[in-house]
């Protein structure tokens, strides 16, 4: 590990944006300088409250075991690695070096999108299919299916990561395990007898899966909690599955795909499908109306509908009302603070962009501020006061982040946005500046609250963004992992070995 004033350097891979926080620590971006590849590296702080050693060993062993397409991979990880901070000094971490996916999560694209129709989110719902029969098959339960815990990479392939409350199972059978944990999971995804906190097996992934699956469908959740009290899954326990469908009258779905829900929310454990069966339900057919598509087709399919949902969210006529009272001539108060803004920043550049820019989020600035970033960020800065958000600004990456409060009905908890500035320097768009948003979203929200809080947010901390930037290419494999693909850090394989 090594420290310069410009870089910091953990495993020979330069430390780039951060991807993620939590309760746990950071996900940072990893960069070999020689081969330019990316990795995401997931920082665990040992002085953490909620440090678990062994939890964290669980996971590592669950994601060795693990190898699928649609599985994030672990490459390397290491017990005992220095963390170095940006105010020099260094944090004891526990550190795994993962398969990087620029793609986001599922909350990115429903944001944008609001749902997915059929055909999609069958090419979605194999995929998921295929990465649970992979984990369960190598005796791993996830437990904690959701949208925040499946990612896309640049080509939209699903990817299934966080593996933090996954159980392994070392016996002969995972059919034959039964599990006792009180309340591991994520409420509104945790399956029935997880609530009870009875004895619980693999086919609770199978229910969390088909609480995602509607989410794609839908845009929302099915019910707020997978219980007899709720009064949506209510009709699902008492297996009155019209009445559910009819409190959800928006949601429009054909029979088979209401009936391969209903065959993975089912309230008896026994009662829901076995993945091969799920497979081969009538709704994924290929033989069906609109069958699920292949990986071209789902990249052509996805980029089309994100540039379509995202020039209609750029024109919604809350965004652009608050567009046009941000143009209107500032007061001289506001004027003399963007001077002193100014005066402060005038000395700050803004970085080159990486040579694989992320899939989603990355914006344009609006023509009056395309060769002005600081007053971008100024107007971010004076957007988070006007919504009494807390506003945190780093120089030297380019990068503003802004703390929204959000009153929940248990608590106050926070959301993050981060809004990380770039100069392009090849195509043909070199020289101009683009604006990655990435967020923190709090795992206390259900994830309709996240997401109307979300929609409030951009309509403030949007107005600085013009058109969509897109650069990925469905032809360009060099960001692809071989199978075989082996981390090269000496220093970490040595310390696996040891391990």
């Amino acid at each position: 590990m090594s420290m310069t004033s410009e870089q910091r350097v953990v495993k020979g891979l330069i430390l780039g944006e951060t991807l993620g926080k939590g309760t746990f620590g950071y996900v940072k971006l990893g960069i070999k300088k020689s081969t330019k590849q990316r990795f995401a590296l997931k920082f665990l702080l040992k002085k953490n409250a909620r440090y678990n050693e062994q939890a964290i060993r669980t996971e590592i062993e669950c994601m060795k075991r693990v190898k699928h397409k649609n599985v994030i991979r672990l490459l390397a990880h290491d017990y005992n690695c220095k963390y170095p901070g940006k105010d020099g000094k260094f944090e004891e971490t526990v550190l795994m070096v993962l398969e990087y996916a620029p793609g986001g999560d599922l909350y990115d694209i429903l944001f944008y999108s609001g749902k997915l129709d059929e055909q999609v989110t069958k090419t979605y719902f194999l995929q998921l299919m295929d990465a649970l029969k992979a984990m369960h098959n190598a005796g791993v339960c996830h437990r904690d299916l959701k949208a925040n815990n499946i990612l896309l990479d640049y080509k939209f392939r699903m990817k299934v990561t966080d593996f933090g409350l996954s159980n392994v199972y070392t016996g002969g059978n995972i059919a034959q395990n039964r599990m006792q944990t009180t309340w591991v999971g994520t409420k509104g995804y945790q399956a029935p007898e997880m609530i009870l906190n009875r004895p619980f097996s693999y086919k609770a992934d199978i229910f969390s899966a088909g609480v995602v699956v509607f989410t794609l469908l839908t845009g929302h959740q099915p019910f707020k909690s997978a219980a007899a009290t709720d009064p949506w899954y209510k009709c699902i326990a008492a297996k009155k599955t019209h009445k559910f469908w009819r409190s959800h009258p928006d949601d429009k779905l054909s029979p088979p795909c209401m009936n391969l829900i209903e065959s993975m929310i089912a309230y008896q454990p026994k009662e829901r499908w076995e993945i091969d069966q799920l497979k081969t339900h009538p709704w994924v057919s290929p033989q069906s109306d609109r069958p699920p598509l292949n990986q071209k087709q789902l990249y052509e399919v996805m980029i089309q509908l994100h540039k379509k949902a995202v020039r209609k969210k750029m024109k919604d006529p809350k965004r652009q009302e608050r567009i046009a009272n941000s143009q209107t001539k500032p007061s001289r108060a506001i004027e003399d603070d963007l001077t002193k803004w100014m005066k402060m920043n005038e000395n700050v550049q803004v970085p080159a962009a990486p040579d694989l820019i992320p899939l989603l989020n990355v914006f344009y600035l609006q023509d009056d501020l395309s060769t002005k970033p600081l007053e971008a960020v100024f107007k971010i800065k004076s957007h988070a006061n006007d919504i009494n958000a807390a506003f945190n600004w780093d120089p030297k990456a380019f990068k503003a982040t802004v703390a929204v409060t959000i009153a929940t009905e248990s608590s106050d908890v926070v959301q993050g946005y981060h809004f990380q500035f770039w100069q392009l320097t090849q195509g043909e768009h070199a020289g101009k500046i683009v604006v990655h948003s990435q967020k923190d979203l709090p795992e206390e929200m259900t994830f309709s609250e996240n997401i109307d809080a979300m929609a409030n947010v951009w309509q403030n901390l949007s107005t600085i963004f013009g058109e969509l930037h897109m650069d990925a290419n469905f032809d360009d494999n060099k960001h692809d992992l071989p199978e075989d693909f082996v981390f090269e850090s000496q220093e970490v394989e040595e310390e696996i070995q040891s391990a």
